[in-house]
Formats: C-alpha cells, structure tokens, sequence
C-alpha cells in the first residue's frame, strides 16, 4: 500500500525525535584556541565557551615585583553566571605536588616551595596563585584581562574576583552578629547583614575564609555591597586600642598635622 506525502513526512518528524536530533548552537560549542590569545580574547568578548594555554613570567605575589616564575596557565571560559563571566584559571606548570617536573631556576625553586605559598595569606596578596581559581568578571573584564597579559601590563585587578579551588566553598566565613550566610557562589559564599533595617548582601572573600582562626577576622557588609573585616570582633583591648589610633589620627588631620596621622598602627 503507498504511503502518502503526509505519512511520509510524518515518519520522518518521528525518526527525527527519536535520534534525538539536535543542531548544536557553533557560539555554544567549547573552542580550543590552543596557544592563540586573540582567538581567545574574541570569544572571550562574549563569554563564550573556549579554551587556551598561556606560558609566560608570571608574578607569584602580584605585591612582588621579583617574584616573577616561569608558569604554564589554562584558562577556560564556562559562560555567563548571574550576568558575569566564569573563568576558570588552571595552573599546569609548575606542577603544584611536588617533586617538579623539570629544571628551573634557583630562585623560582625557593619562592614557588610549598612553604612559601603557605606562608604567604591572601590577605596580604591577591595574586597568590593557587593550582585552580574560579573568576567571575563584569561584562569585557575576561576579555580585557588576556589583553594586558598578553600586552605585558597585567593587573592586580584582575585577580580580585578570583577565588581558589574549584568552585566549592568549604567552611563558612565567621560572621558578626546579624549576619547569615546565604549560598555558596562558585567557590564564595554570599551572606545578608541587617545594618539598622537595611539588608546588604555581600560575598565572602579569600581574606575571611582564609584566614587562620587565631586572627579570628569576622564579615560583615559595607555601604557599596563589598566585604569589611573586623579582625578585632573578639579582642576587646584591640578594638579599643584601634579606636584610640583612629581618633587620633582624626585629631590629627582636623588641626592640619598630618605627620603622623597615616602611620601604621
């Protein structure tokens, strides 16, 4: 029995559902761009999926100008979260287990050691580079930042939004009262605060979840939405020698001797 034009075309709609048959989107797709940085800059201009390696100099401590080591870095665009870009950035080389991999120079050797790395907290460098980070950018960010890589005027900058692991946050940042922590955010946590009726939502940063319990730093929100730390919260005599230092300094700059008054405490 002939089938007619419409069961033809009906089995052929049928076929077509039950292979599944999809046309992949080519601006979704994950583009490897090797070694090309411009190939990953474009892309990179609208968060799209890709993929390149980069060797280099690289600062260990970005607060360090002589702590350049020779790197190997993987940077990889996943796409847009909550309207930023998520780059993840993999260190591949040096290797962060030791024993290395390879020679290197006396100096990179004593400044890459594990003990180094420890050593120095985030708090005092946002540079520190971590074996894997996940870095949310505002819009042209991720594209900016390989272009001064690439341009050799990296910034400091463009470390901030990043944050080490792989994207899980681990402990929950100590709060001050009135603050709760919301979710965990590729690797950060968000929390609300309750500043005299007015919620502010904040995400917690490498200083508060990395810093060793003896300090003892506590979050809470500020007035533009980033983290403040108060690392006196539980150390009464600190805090009221803190505002003692602060007052003075006030003192200071309202009688126009200022000498003294942007000394460390």
């Amino acid at each position: 029995m002939p089938v007619s034009p419409v069961g033809k075309l009906s089995a052929l709609v049928l076929l077509l559902l039950l292979t599944g048959c999809k046309k992949t989107s080519p601006e979704k797709t994950l583009v490897d761009c090797k070694e090309d940085l411009d190939c990953y800059i474009a892309r990179a201009r609208e968060c799209l999926p890709t993929l390149v390696v980069h060797r280099a100099l690289y600062p260990l401590d970005w607060n360090d100008t002589d702590s350049e080591v020779p790197m190997t870095v993987l940077y990889e665009v996943h796409g847009w979260v909550r309207g930023r870009c998520h780059v993840e950035r993999t260190q591949l080389h040096p290797p962060w287990d030791w024993p290395d991999a390879g020679p290197r120079p006396e100096d990179a050797s004593d400044k890459m050691r594990a003990e180094y790395w420890r050593s120095v907290p985030f708090s005092t460098a946002l540079g520190v580079h971590a074996p894997r980070m996940q870095c949310l950018y505002v819009p042209a960010q991720a594209a900016g930042m390989m272009e001064r890589i690439r341009d050799g005027y990296a910034q400091i900058e463009d470390m901030e939004p990043c944050y080490p692991g792989d994207g899980r946050c681990g402990t929950v940042p100590r709060f001050v009262v009135g603050c709760a922590y919301r979710e965990c955010l590729l690797g950060r946590w968000t929390y609300v605060c309750d500043d005299k009726g007015q919620l502010r939502t904040c995400e917690g940063t490498r200083l508060s979840d990395n810093t060793p319990w003896e300090k003892r730093c506590v979050s809470w929100c500020g007035e533009d939405g980033r983290e403040v730390l108060d690392c006196d919260f539980f150390w009464p005599e600190r805090r009221r020698a803190r505002l003692l230092r602060e007052a003075e300094q006030q003192r200071l700059r309202a009688t126009g001797n200022t000498e003294d008054a942007g000394s460390p405490p």
